[in-house]
């Protein structure tokens, strides 16, 4: 008996599915009958050539846990619901329904988290990874390596210059669409992350005016302004740094970002390292934050964490450098 009721919620929660295709951001095939369901937390883990085989798992792999969890209600309502899109965006780190958060508020419990983020753009940092290589992390060291282009100066956009970006972090790799190279703990809000500004006019970091570089992070399609522009940007030290023959500015910075589920101000606080690799006018900045209540108990682990970052030119080979097509990313 149960296995037959569970069965017939199934199948009222795909009927459902069909009937909110529109607002639901679905994609329906009348030439063969099917419908799938774009769901970008688990897109990336799919391996088979059939993207409708792909995303009718994804329905299904999706509904039968919530069934067997019995919280196959949930849910249903929450396909029927006014705003479907949200209801979805509602899931944990892992893909699933964060129920008692949603059941408690109609909100995530880390809404700066990848849950809290769906249905924000993807955030524009400027990030370019070179064809053929990747980002990765050692578990063991925390060392974190990744191979980006740059602009060269007098040089065509086609024609760039690869860039090793290098640090260690004490927190895990973000992965997924919204990121690119970037380390948090979704628990706290600590991390760090890397970004890339457009040719800034300078050959040396140490032209490069601070607000410059505040702007930067701080602009509408920023990290931190998925709910609204930060507020209360201000730099609060600064100071160069040599390491060999490449300069680094540290600045440390303090802002306030919005709340998604009261609007009220959290304030924050950074440590930005900066650079302007030889040959190229762009600014590679490294950006390691914190809660400004949590500033003094982690502020020594984000000043390790900036004082490790280095971006060098890569070594010269005969290879084309090409830039890595970007995976695809669609908000609801």
């Amino acid at each position: 008996m149960t296995k037959n009721y569970n069965l017939t919620i199934v199948f009222v929660a795909y009927a459902a599915v069909v009937q909110k295709c529109a607002s639901f951001g679905l994609q329906s095939h009348p030439s063969n009958g099917k419908h799938r369901v774009h769901d970008v937390s688990m897109s990336s883990s799919l391996s088979s050539d059939d993207p409708d085989m792909n995303n009718r798992r994804d329905f299904f792999k999706l509904t039968s846990k919530n069934v067997v969890k019995g919280t196959g209600f949930v849910f249903l309502n929450t396909l029927l619901s006014s705003n479907p899109s949200q209801a979805l965006a509602d899931r944990d780190s892992d893909g699933q329904l964060d129920v008692d958060s949603f059941l408690k508020s109609g909100g995530v419990s880390q809404p700066m988290g990848v849950s809290g983020q769906a249905g924000k753009s993807r955030p524009e940092l400027g990030v370019i990874f070179r064809d053929g290589s990747d980002v990765s992390r050692d578990s063991r060291t925390g060392g974190v390596g990744a191979e980006i282009l740059v602009d060269q100066i007098g040089k065509p956009k086609d024609d760039p210059m690869a860039v090793l970006i290098n640090f260690e972090s004490p927190w895990p790799l973000a992965t997924g669409g919204l990121f690119d190279v970037e380390t948090r703990d979704s628990n706290t809000g600590d991390g760090c992350y890397i970004q890339v500004s457009e040719p800034s006019g300078k050959k040396d970091i140490s032209g490069v005016s601070n607000q410059y570089i505040l702007d930067q992070i701080m602009k509408p399609t920023g990290r931190f302004s998925f709910y609204g522009t930060p507020t209360d940007a201000k730099v609060k030290k600064t100071s160069i740094v040599e390491k060999g023959s490449v300069a680094y500015k540290f600045m440390e910075i303090g802002f306030s970002t919005l709340s998604q589920s009261t609007g009220a101000e959290i304030p924050r606080k950074a440590l930005v390292v900066s650079t302007v690799p030889v040959g190229s006018e762009n600014v590679i900045m490294f950006v390691s934050s914190t809660t400004a209540n949590r500033w003094k108990k982690v502020s020594e682990s984000v000043y390790k964490t900036a004082d490790s970052f280095q971006a060098l030119e890569a070594p010269k080979s005969s290879l084309k450098i090409r830039a890595k097509p970007r995976e695809r990313f669609e908000g609801y």
